[in-house]
């Protein structure tokens, strides 16, 4: 009875040693992932990005290093009119906030923009659902992004 015991606890010890090290690991592996791009690649790809929309680009503002709006304009009848691009450069595992969210969407009925489309190189917050009434806003998360930038061949190392 008493090698019963010590079987069990010593499969116990030696298994929660394994989870643990099998879930550092895989955090490792998450906080070492790599920016594809610097700001400023990310700011020129996102800007390429909008003109192979066919958007004509007008304004374009440069908050900070890491945060830029691009001000478009859709030509086509029916469905264009005014567009407000918000480009946030973040690292691969950051979170664009839920009040970051809220903030651009404000800025996008204030303007009377037809339409927002925000553009991150990091994920938007998992309750985006729970945040309410938007205004007219599409989400590009740094995966979409990465897809959007291979499919159009824009090549980032010109972007520099």
């Amino acid at each position: 009875m008493g090698s019963v015991f010590f079987i069990t606890l010593f499969s116990l010890i030696v298994g929660s040693f394994l989870i643990l090290l099998i879930g550092t690991q895989k955090k490792k592996d998450l906080s070492s992932q790599e920016p594809l791009y610097t700001p400023k690649q990310f700011a020129k790809l996102c800007l390429q990005l909008v003109e192979q929309m066919k958007l004509e680009v007008g304004e374009i503002s440069q908050g900070s290093e890491r945060q830029t709006d691009i001000y478009a304009k859709n030509n086509t009848p029916f469905t264009g009119g005014r567009y407000i691009i918000h480009c946030l450069y973040l690292d691969p595992n950051g979170v664009v906030p839920s009040p970051e969210i809220i903030e651009f969407s404000n800025l996008v009925l204030q303007e009377r923009a037809s339409k927002g489309l925000f553009i991150t190189t990091g994920t938007f917050t998992s309750d985006l659902s729970a945040i309410g009434e938007l205004a007219p806003l599409e989400f590009l998360d740094g995966a979409r992004f990465q897809s959007l930038v291979r499919e159009h061949r824009l090549p980032a190392s010109s972007a520099v």
